[in-house]
């Protein structure tokens, strides 16, 4: 694909008006390294021992991965970084794309994002129960090293009664899955790990 460095990030909002306030002077510093959202999801459940529904769920990606450790490190970001860390708790998995087949814009779908290991998430783009496989993350190792899961895949169904249907014929054992709605394109940039 790209050198493009990629995360999925999964927000859970504390205090909206300071992380709306971070979102805002992040923006300029971000988009120096190339930060960006390719998409913004809105969960409505999910299937994982110890998690809640996140707030958000953000593809994003910036320049490549020296782009990414280069903007951690920007004295800029450093020096806001708390109005992030004191509104929000973010789960990141980080690495790049193998698949990126994303819908036309403005197609009413319903997604899946599946967070497991690499052998059970493999599958064509396209497949019989109507499930498209939109994205695959695979997530790099040392960015893994706190957690077995090594594979992202985000699905779009044309409707949720296939979406249910899937579940009726795949067991989700060890696999977390976000159910979620596409969000309206936001103009801000991604929000970093």
């Amino acid at each position: 694909m790209t050198d493009l460095w990629h995360q999925l990030v999964l927000i859970w909002i504390h205090h909206p008006a300071r992380f709306q306030e971070y979102l805002a002077e992040m923006a300029p510093i971000v988009t120096r390294y190339g930060g960006a959202a390719d998409q913004i999801f809105t969960p409505t459940a999910i299937q994982a021992d110890g998690l809640t529904t996140p707030d958000a769920a953000n593809l994003v990606h910036y320049d490549s991965r020296t782009a990414f450790d280069a903007f951690s490190a920007d004295p800029a970001f450093l020096k806001i970084k708390h109005l992030r860390d004191t509104s929000v708790d973010l789960r990141t998995f980080d690495g790049r794309l193998t698949q990126a087949n994303p819908t036309r814009p403005g197609a009413d779908r319903v997604y899946l994002i599946e967070i497991g290991h690499a052998p059970e998430l493999v599958e064509p783009a396209l497949t019989s129960d109507d499930r498209r496989t939109e994205y695959t993350l695979d997530v790099e190792p040392t960015c893994a090293a706190d957690r077995p899961l090594n594979r992202v895949r985000i699905s779009s169904f044309p409707s949720p009664a296939q979406r249910a249907a899937f579940d009726c014929a795949h067991d989700p054992t060890g696999i977390i899955r976000i159910d979620t709605v596409l969000s309206p394109a936001p103009n801000l940039p991604s929000s970093p790990s």
